[in-house]
């Protein structure tokens, strides 16, 4: 009986991780590759300002904060970008020393931010906080901190 009831409960289990198993997501073989496009599609976004893409590349609880410590959510990221505001005087922004990990449906990237304009190169250390949802990436939290050369 004793064993009966050990094995009934070692099965029960057994099931029960199984069902874990299947509930949690299946790797994305291509996620690092996705990830990187899609954060270069939203810079593109911004030096296109591009709303459409950036509504669909933010997600609706999206806030980033900027160096200045400032916070912004989704609505006035967009508002910066409407016709009217002022072009920002960059002439390139890109990223480099990227790093993705993944944590399931959960992605965070960080690296270095650079936006070079005619008064020089600004750079920044960040990180975005990326989901997979509704079939694609969404950047749902970013932080920015300006990088300082220290003194020789």
């Amino acid at each position: 009986m004793r064993a009966l009831a050990l094995s009934s409960l070692l099965l029960l289990a057994g099931c029960a991780r199984l069902g874990a198993e299947a509930d949690r997501p299946a790797p994305r073989p291509n996620a690092e590759a996705e990830l990187r496009a899609a954060e270069r599609a939203w810079l593109d976004a911004y030096d296109d300002h591009d709303v459409e893409a950036m509504r669909r590349i933010v997600g609706d609880e999206f806030e980033i904060v900027y160096p200045t410590g400032a916070v912004v959510d989704k609505a006035g990221t967009i508002a910066f970008l409407s016709p009217g505001t002022p072009d920002d005087p960059a002439t390139s922004q890109y990223t480099e020393d990227t790093t993705v990990r993944l944590y399931g449906d959960v992605a965070v990237l960080r690296g270095v931010y650079v936006n070079e304009g005619p008064n020089g190169a600004r750079r920044a250390r960040y990180t975005d906080t990326w989901l997979w949802r509704d079939g694609r990436w969404q950047v749902v939290a970013s932080h920015l901190t300006h990088l300082t050369r220290l003194p020789d």
